[in-house]
């Protein structure tokens, strides 16, 4: 019982951990696209 409470619990971890990777580089991404404009145009 506690082994599926530890892999529901790792799981929702890794499921964040995605969400707020997916967040950095989408910001990250967005920021490199705005200088390349500025120094291109």
């Amino acid at each position: 019982m506690s082994l599926d409470i530890n892999q529901i619990a790792l799981h929702q971890l890794i499921k964040r951990d995605e969400q707020n990777l997916e967040l950095v580089l989408r910001r990250f991404i967005a920021g490199a696209d705005n200088h390349r404009c500025r120094d291109g145009g």
